[in-house]
Order: structure tokens, then sequence, then C-alpha cells
């Protein structure tokens, strides 16, 4: 009786063993698929990531990184049909924050713009060199006059087009006219009531005095003073000599060379080969920024109105002189409701 109570022990011990070895084969069956499964889904996730990154341009320097290349052209101001400056500022911030950027080109076709605007990207020009402690250059065709120049000099180099005017380094305020004379002899009196002698100073109806024209001189010569510095600190050259050269006038593409106003004339294939031979640039990809049609100003209906409104005037003008008056007034008040402004722009066009 003992004896067979013990083989029944045996028995079911031999049978408890063979149970725990098919659950621990079991155990080492269900870790191998769950590694699988983490490596699978590891990769996946590198794959998505690795995608992404390639898709949005921040690929951290992959395969060289990206040189940006962006236009400015036409007159820099807030918004018009070929530029915008909030996209243009936005441009400028968003590259300072992406890895893969590796230096930016500015394609700048400008006569200039405001001082506001102008110096706004300036100052981003310089944060962005700040910050990243990449490259800026800079490509000239047409005009890289007065705001456009100014923005120009953030530039580590500067290349131009051989027929592109450069410089007109300087600041002019809108005309101020004065029609006071014109009313005495229309015999319209105008007055104007306001707190100071010099709060209506750039009215049309009243003459400038000699202590109003010091004054707009000095704000003036205070955008003026700022210019010659961004230009004379970009070019590496004494406050002296740019002031010389700073007069205002258009230097052609060999004057502003020979002047150490831009480093060489080329063509923009000649350039861009150029950058892409510079050191950290050879392996890059070059990425275009396009201004989006909705930030583009549309001025169809605008200029439709406008063309209609200047052949009635004609038609009016050529009936009587007492016409041709009215229509001149016109015109003047209209430039003069929009105040005087002080601007880095060069009034020699292409």
């Amino acid at each position: 009786m003992i004896k067979k109570q013990d083989e029944q022990e045996n028995f079911l011990s031999e049978e408890e063993r063979e149970q725990e070895a098919y659950r621990a084969q079991i155990r080492k069956s269900r870790k191998k698929k769950t590694w699988i499964t983490l490596s699978i889904a590891v990769l996946f996730v590198a794959f998505v990531v690795f995608f992404n990154l390639l898709s949005n341009g921040s690929s951290g320097g992959l395969f060289g990184g990206k040189l940006a290349v962006i236009d400015i052209s036409g007159e820099i101001t807030d918004q018009t049909e070929t530029y915008n400056q909030e996209w243009m500022v936005g441009q400028i911030e968003d590259l300072t924050e992406q890895s893969s950027n590796r230096a930016l080109v500015l394609r700048i076709n400008t006569p200039g713009g405001g001082v506001d605007q102008t110096e706004e990207i300036y100052r981003a020009l310089t944060e962005y060199k700040e910050k990243t402690g990449r490259p800026v250059y800079v490509y000239g065709s047409g005009q890289l006059c007065s705001g456009g120049y100014y923005i120009a000099a953030a530039a580590d180099e500067i290349y131009v087009d051989q027929n592109c005017w450069v410089g007109s380094i300087g600041v002019i305020m809108n005309t101020v006219y004065d029609v006071s004379e014109l009313l005495d002899k229309l015999g319209i009196k105008a007055t104007v009531i306001a707190s100071g002698p010099n709060k209506a100073m750039g009215s049309a109806v009243l003459p400038l005095t000699a202590e109003q024209k010091d004054i707009l001189q000095g704000l003036i010569e205070d955008s003026y003073g700022r210019f010659v510095s961004a230009v004379a600190d970009g070019r590496g050259m004494k406050t002296e000599t740019v002031r010389r050269l700073a007069d205002g006038r258009i230097y052609t593409a060999e004057q502003s060379l020979s002047n150490g106003l831009i480093d060489g004339v080329m063509t923009e294939d000649e350039f861009l080969d150029h950058i892409l031979s510079l050191e950290g640039l050879s392996e890059t990809d070059v990425k275009y920024y396009e201004l989006p049609d909705s930030y583009k100003l549309s001025t169809g209906l605008f200029e439709a109105e406008s063309g209609e409104k200047e052949d009635e005037a004609a038609s009016e003008a050529a009936t009587s002189e007492e016409a041709f008056y009215a229509s001149l007034l016109r015109e003047i008040e209209e430039q003069n409701e929009e105040g005087l402004s002080i601007s880095y722009l060069s009034p020699v066009r292409k």
C-alpha cells in the first residue's frame, strides 16, 4: 500500500514537471513575440518621424541641410502685389528656428521703401545671424537702392548683376506743398486750428517756417545716421567714407564695386554656384520661398477706378482755368491727407 502511494506521488511530480516546462515554453514564445512587436513599432515610428522631417524641411542637417532663397521685389512697404512685410519677417524668424537651415540668400530688386519696414527687416537679419551663426548673402538685380541696400548691408557678401543700380543711400520726405498763394489768388481762405505753432506743419495751406524746416530736417538726419552706421558696420568702412558715398546718388555695378559697396559683379547662376562652393554649403539643397497669393495686394479694381477719376479730372481741367486749379487742389489734398512721411526710397526708378 505504501509502495503504490509512492509511485502515485512520483507520477504526479513528473506530470507537474511537464506542465511547468510547457508553461515556460509558452512564456518564452510570448516574450519573443513581444520583442518582435516592439521592434516593428519602433521602426515604424522612426520611419514616420524621418519622413515628416524630410517633408517639412527640418531634418536637422540630413543631406547637408537647406539653403533658403527669398525674394524682395518692389517697394518695401506693408503690402503690395509683390511684397508683404508680415510674410517676410515671418520667414526670417522661422528660418532662425530651423535646424536644417544652413544659410539665407536674398534676391533683391527694389528702389527701397519705408523706414520702419526697412529697419525691421534689417534687425530680423542681424538677429538671424547672431542667434544661428549662419551667413546671409544678397544678390541684386535691377535695383539695389536705398532701403534695399540698407537691408543688404546686413549680408556677409553682396553681389549684383552687371546692369543693377546700387546705392541711393539716404533719406527722403514726400513733397511738402504750399498752396497758400494759390488760395489767395482764388479768393479762398483756409484756417487751421492746432494746439501749438508746429502741430500743423506740413499742411498744404500753411507755408513752412524756418523752425519747422529744421525740425523736419532733424528727423531726416536721425534716420540717415542709422543708415550710414548700418553700411559702415556691414561693409567694414569708416563712417566718413560712407557719408562721402551716401549723398543719395545711384552707382552702376562697376562703380559700386570700386567703391566697396558690393563684393562682385556676376550673373545669378554664377552667384549661386559661388555660394554652393563655400565651406559648409556644398552639400545643401536649395529651397526657394515664394510669396503666397493670399499675401499679395490685389490692385486691379483700384487701378481701374483711379484711371477713371484721372480721365474725369483731365476732362474738367481742359474746360477752364478754374477747373484746372480745382483738379490740382484735389490732387494735393489727396496727398496731404496721408501726412508727411520719410522713407529710404529712390526717386529714380528703372
